[in-house]
């Protein structure tokens, strides 16, 4: 995918991954990627937001890190 190049990445505690691209017509597309080593995977979280409430990606974001995965 050609937005994952001009993401921003952010290594978060635990192995987690976020990432985040607004693409320049105003939408966001970000991801959290959660490690799941029992499961040998991984959880994602993704938003897909349109312009008009891409400002609400930090509620978005915080609901995402609550989420865990279980072994």
């Amino acid at each position: 995918d050609a937005d994952l190049a001009a993401a921003k990445r952010e290594d978060l505690a635990g192995g987690r991954v976020w990432i985040s691209h607004t693409r320049d017509n105003g939408y966001v597309h970000s991801r959290l990627f959660i490690p799941a080593p029992a499961q040998r995977g991984v959880v994602m979280c993704v938003a897909m937001l349109k312009p008009e409430v891409a400002k609400q990606l930090p509620e978005i974001r915080a609901m995402c890190e609550t989420v865990t995965v279980g072994g």
